[in-house]
């Protein structure tokens, strides 16, 4: 494990835990009720044509290769759309 030794490793690590703890509270308590806009939307249906075997086709272009988004995001979705098929958007 990484052993904090000096004062300024320990301010960045406690301004690291407050940044976390301020953007988890802001997603679980003004976000939580927002709509699926934007990116949003291409993210999940790209990653639900990715877990029923069309991968990384352009959601919204009849099936065509689609390199407009960085592949990361629908990748990392990819597993969660597989395993809830049914569910959601």
């Amino acid at each position: 494990m990484l052993a904090v030794r000096t004062p300024f490793a320990r301010g960045v690590l406690v301004a690291l835990g407050v940044g976390l703890l301020v953007r988890a509270l802001h997603v679980v308590l003004v976000t939580a009720d927002d709509g699926v806009v934007g990116d949003q939307i291409y993210y999940s249906v790209q990653a639900h044509l990715n877990a029923t075997g069309h991968w990384f086709a352009q959601p919204f272009a009849e099936q065509l290769p689609g390199a407009d988004h960085p592949p990361l995001t629908s990748a990392l979705l990819t597993p969660i759309s597989w395993l809830f098929r049914d569910g959601g958007f």
